[in-house]
């Protein structure tokens, strides 16, 4: 039989003569059936400073230093703790795992032969108020310096606390016959290390009262509506929590017991338990987050029970169109006429543009040229025709499936419907036939009587929409279209304007009306330069400012992506305006990258009155 060499050296202390010859008598006798059996404590791991509680652990690394094992052999382990304390369970887990099993004989050894040991480094005697508990693993195998183990001791301190300590001390025994005393010697191999590796005594450790934990949040909160699907539950604690899984959970009402299939993850920083489910949730469905009694704080002690109710959000429907304008089926429309569709819902900007928004006449196979534009605020979109219609024609308006809400949910169907125009009507100037730029503004303007024009030779009428307009004509052409009341008892507001013609409304009364309203702030101390052109930044300026002191929340602020064609740069005053016009579809219409490109540029007379033809349409 193979003679331990390495266990021999370092176990066997120099005895005293007698009780020393002895004690080795007994080894030697041991080591013929017990060639596996030198143990050592390497490592062990107790809370101190915690709470006392129902499942305090202690953790003891236990490493072999026998090279060439050749027979089977159990291990023991020796726990002296506080009289008040009971020892739940001993497992040990590692190269070979299982219970251990208490053994009343080894531990009688313990409380009799081994406390009455003289102290030494493996024995520090009897200790008053404490108790032994010893057993032996229930598996026998070799023990070889290759193996390692862990042996986990959960501990009831039953409310004991303070200051205390304990010994763990441990060996091993033969793997047929552990509790044979012919081999006790045996139980107790640490006691014989001359460097105590094989026992950890008098560990001290105190333990604080019990303080339960407790539930500091539940997300989402108790009777909380409208959830995401895709929500992620969060309960956290009071302080460090164990036996959190599949004692916290989600369940859906109606469903006891069938648990929604989750991730359950533990954040050690916050105390926090998180739910993830794997699939989102059921739309509209109401769901409990538990946390059941059996979640404890890492010593045992358990938290109180609870649990909150929430309901996941409906299921997000497909936008419809609620109203439509011209109405499907609509006659004697008129050539100058916007096309709108109102929505159940708010819409994506992005997604409404000429390609999923088209105006087409009856036999054609190209839709009119056209600008499309999106208030949040009425959920309407707009589509602008370039230029007027074509009278005594069908029209018909689609919106296709392109179209988006602002959830990403497409119309189910293309919305189609039609319309016809009135016939030909007679035209207001000679100089802007039917196709005209600007046609469809300029007659409307004429014929709501705000525009009049210049009378020619022979008695017809001119508008000449290329000429500039002075600073005056355009503050009577904004009070025209914005219906702003005037009347002779008004006073000139500037010093430099024409002379008041008491007999009718004129220069005095119209930049009146525009300077109580806010419109216009005249260009310098008492001057309003009357005859000075005015400029496409100054027309956007004034007519931004006028809906907004008029008709408040017209006009929807840009989203924050939205970039304009003349963009901001080129004034800090009128940059702005002109992004919000533009966005608003006040601009619609008007050649921005090409003869209208220059907000410095002088406004004429056509674009002056299709900027205020949209503004008449967006206020309507």
């Amino acid at each position: 039989m193979k003679t331990p060499t390495g266990c021999m050296r370092s176990r066997v202390r120099r005895p005293t003569r007698g009780v020393g010859y002895a004690l080795l008598l007994v080894l030697l006798v041991g080591l013929a059936l017990l060639v596996s059996g030198c143990v050592r404590i390497s490592g062990l791991t107790y809370s101190s400073n915690s709470e006392r509680g129902p499942a305090y652990k202690i953790v003891v690394n236990v490493r072999p230093n026998n090279e060439e094992p050749t027979e089977a052999a159990r291990g023991v382990i020796a726990f002296r703790h506080p009289a008040g304390w009971t020892v739940e369970s001993v497992t040990y887990s590692g190269t070979h795992s299982g219970e251990a099993i208490y053994s009343p004989t080894i531990t009688g050894y313990y409380e009799d032969e081994w406390d009455a040991t003289p102290d030494d480094a493996g024995h520090n005697g009897p200790k008053s108020g404490y108790v032994w508990w010893s057993g032996y693993g229930n598996h026998s195998h070799q023990f070889a310096s290759t193996d390692s183990y862990v042996v986990t001791i959960i501990v009831d301190t039953r409310g004991m606390g303070g200051d205390l300590t304990f010994d763990v001390v441990t060996g091993v025994a033969p793997g047929a016959d552990p509790e044979d005393d012919a081999n006790k010697a045996f139980w107790q191999l640490g006691s014989l290390e001359e460097d105590g590796r094989g026992a950890r005594l008098d560990v001290a450790v105190h333990l604080t009262p019990v303080v339960e934990p407790t539930i500091l949040e539940m997300d989402p909160a108790d009777g909380a509506t409208n959830v995401s699907p895709d929500v992620i539950a969060h309960v956290r604690y009071s302080e460090p929590v164990a036996n959190y899984a599949g004692n916290v959970f989600l369940t859906w009402v109606g469903s006891p017991g069938e648990n929604v299939p989750a991730i359950v993850s533990y954040s050690t920083g916050t105390n926090t338990v998180n739910v993830d489910p794997l699939a989102p949730l059921t739309p509209d469905r109401t769901y409990m987050l538990v946390s059941n009694v059996d979640v404890t704080d890492l010593v045992g002690n358990p938290c109180v029970g609870t649990h909150t109710f929430f309901t996941v959000e409906p299921a997000a429907e497909a936008p419809t169109v609620t109203v439509v304008s011209p109405a499907g089926g609509a006659t004697g429309v008129d050539v100058g006429v916007n096309v709108t569709a109102t929505f159940d819902q708010a819409m994506d900007p992005g997604t409404l543009n000429v390609g999923t928004f088209k105006l087409t006449k009856q036999g054609a196979s190209t839709p009119v040229a056209a600008a499309v534009s999106y208030s949040a605020a009425n959920m309407r979109a707009t589509l602008n025709p370039s230029g007027a219609l074509e009278p005594g024609t069908v029209y018909t308006a689609q919106l296709t499936t392109g179209v988006e809400s602002a959830e990403g949910l497409a119309l189910a169907a293309a919305f189609t419907w039609s319309f016809t125009t009135a016939e030909e009507e007679q035209e207001a100037f000679e100089d802007v036939p039917l196709g005209a730029p600007y046609y469809a503004a300029i007659q409307g303007m004429a014929e709501a009587g705000i525009i009049n024009g210049y009378e020619n030779d022979d008695g017809t009428f001119s508008f000449r929409p290329e000429n500039p307009v002075w600073r005056w004509q355009f503050a009577k052409m904004i009070v025209g279209a914005l219906q702003i009341p005037c009347n002779e008892a008004m006073i000139a507001p500037f010093t430099d304007l024409d002379p008041d013609d008491p007999t009718k409304l004129d220069m005095t009364e119209f930049v009146r009306a525009a300077y109580d309203n806010g419109i216009t702030q005249g260009t310098g101390g008492t001057n309003y330069s009357p005859y000075l052109e005015i400029s496409r930044a100054q027309v956007v300026t004034m007519v931004v400012r006028a809906v907004q002191a008029r008709f408040p929340g017209v006009l929807t602020t840009p989203y924050g992506e939205y970039t304009n064609t003349w963009g901001t740069a080129f004034s800090a005053d009128h940059g702005a305006n002109a992004r919000l016009a533009e966005y608003n579809g006040l601009l619609a219409g008007l050649p921005l990258t090409g003869a209208a490109s220059n907000p410095w540029g002088s406004m004429s007379r056509g674009e002056v009155a299709q900027v205020l033809w949209n503004v008449m349409g967006k206020i309507d």
